[in-house]
């Protein structure tokens, strides 16, 4: 049976991606988590980073969209100076997930899990020697994710562009 697998984004991708990501936000809006709730990640800024070949799509053996996350080569300037915590390698070598998102289509089926994993196998297959990714303190359902996937906490840093709640806590992942 075909697994589901991760390709760069194309052009083509934009709706989709766009959709998934207004999915994703509504949920957090539901769940009181303030991430996401400023319209960034937009339209434009994704456009651009699909140009920049840094956006990824994880497809369904059908074709379907299920998630969309990019991974994104040092230095991110959020990362190099965190607000607590220290990294346990240099701020060289990594790469960051930004991004995530699943549709809600896939809700239940364990894709989120499935689709980070992937996503660090890819950071691996790029050479990358760690892997970074954030997220807001009451985003549960990513801590847990990120945590499952052995992703340790380092700390915290500042998002930013971010007027208010700018705060994220910080996990690594070294191979």
């Amino acid at each position: 049976m075909a697994s589901p697998f991760v390709r760069l984004a194309v052009r083509s991708d934009l709706e989709p991606i766009m959709q998934i990501i207004e999915d994703a936000r509504l949920v957090l809006a539901h769940d009181h988590i303030p991430q996401w709730q400023n319209g960034n990640p937009n339209r434009e800024e994704i456009a651009q980073s699909i140009e920049r070949g840094v956006v990824y799509v994880y497809v369904s053996p059908d074709g379907q969209i299920i998630g969309t996350a990019s991974l994104v080569p040092a230095p991110d300037p959020n990362y190099d100076h965190p607000v607590r915590g220290t990294w346990s390698r240099p701020t060289e070598g990594y790469a960051v997930i930004h991004r995530f998102a699943i549709s809600p289509a896939f809700a239940g089926q364990h894709m989120g899990s499935r689709m980070l994993d992937a996503f660090i196998e890819l950071a691996r297959a790029h050479g990358y020697d760690q892997v970074r990714i954030d997220t807001h303190e009451r985003n549960s359902r990513m801590r847990h994710l990120i945590e499952k996937a052995g992703f340790h906490l380092v700390g915290e840093i500042l998002v930013h562009g971010e007027s208010s709640d700018a705060e994220r806590l910080t996990f690594e992942k070294l191979f």
